[in-house]
């Protein structure tokens, strides 16, 4: 009976997180990806270019993450999105990591890192910002207001 408990559980998080769980796989086949395989787009000749994916990848991956979870509450937790947070910042390091010592033609960046991180900060602060914003707008167009009956 508990194994069924654990296991219903752990198909309703894969079904609540799935969009992260999808981005979380595409940022670890991106990062692991050889050069040589990568497409050349020579349109693209903006320096520093890749810490701005660094930046998108990350922002995205914390939107999403925030989201999906923001779905799930009902109220705003501190705690879930420090969580959240540290969870994703430990994941870019990893993947910074991972670059330095297992792939060849890859090297772990102390600025990609830093360019991770600050797609995260950005995202968590526009959430926080929005989230609040919402919930204030909420309080001061509901002061008065009487449902009809």
């Amino acid at each position: 009976m508990k194994k069924q408990t654990v296991y219903n559980n752990f198909i309703a998080v894969l079904f609540q997180y799935w969009k992260t769980i999808v981005w979380l796989a595409i940022v670890f086949f991106l990062s692991t990806m050889k050069v040589s395989d990568m497409p050349k787009v020579s349109l693209i000749n903006i320096p520093h270019f890749d810490k701005i994916i660094h930046f998108l990848m990350y922002f995205i991956l914390a939107t999403i993450w925030l989201i999906d979870d923001y779905k799930q509450r009902t109220n705003f937790q501190l705690r879930k999105l420090v969580v959240v947070f540290i969870s994703s910042a430990i994941y870019g390091i990893s993947m910074e990591l991972i670059q330095k010592l297992l792939v060849q033609e890859r090297s772990g960046d102390l600025l990609d890192a830093l360019a991770n991180t600050f797609g995260l900060i950005v995202a968590f602060l526009l959430f926080i910002n929005i989230y609040f914003y919402r919930t204030l707008l909420v309080k001061i167009f509901s002061i008065g207001y009487k449902e009809k009956t």
